[in-house]
């Protein structure tokens, strides 16, 4: 059995993914964010959250780590042929109606494009959706991006964590 690993293509169509599951926000979002009022949030840790993309937290890789040691031969073909796709512009237009490959596209038309994943009758696309956006929320929230996130509010606690209200879990000498 070799080794998985996607091709150049298929991690920039990934990236892509990152980047729009995880997106950055512009700043007229980050200010509206900013009014709401969280009790215990300091403020700079949700503009942080706000801020940072996917590709920000090596997310990408991760997700590409996941799926070679992780998933079955099956769904990693069935993802890696999915990837392929959307790094085609005819793959895309199958998928979802766009001409263009993914990473090609705009954050507006990413974000419809992949809407219309999961919004599909096609069952098969909405799995797809849930099974990559699902990975890609479990790699962002699953670690602790406090030393790497080159947008984190100080190096103490993850923006990304602390932003939701969580302090992260508990130390390995506490368990």
């Amino acid at each position: 059995m070799a080794a998985f690993a996607l091709s150049d293509g298929q991690r920039e169509t990934l990236r892509a993914l990152c980047d729009t599951v995880i997106s950055r926000l512009s700043e007229e979002e980050v200010a509206e964010a900013l009014r709401i009022p969280l009790a215990d949030v300091d403020p700079e840790h949700v503009k942080a959250y706000c801020k940072t993309r996917g590709s920000d937290l090596a997310v990408p890789e991760a997700v590409e780590a996941a799926l070679a040691t992780h998933l079955p031969e099956d769904v990693q073909r069935e993802l890696s042929i999915l990837l392929t796709a959307m790094g085609t512009r005819l793959g895309m237009l199958v998928l979802t109606g766009f001409a263009s490959s993914f990473a090609a596209l705009t954050p507006e038309k990413r974000e419809q494009a992949v809407t219309g994943l999961r919004t599909s009758a096609i069952s098969a696309k909405r799995k797809a959706f849930v099974s990559l956006k699902s990975l890609i929320a479990l790699k962002t929230m699953g670690l602790d991006w406090s030393k790497t996130n080159p947008l984190n509010h100080g190096k103490e606690a993850s923006s990304i964590w602390a932003a939701l209200g969580y302090e992260g879990p508990a130390p390995h000498a506490e368990i």
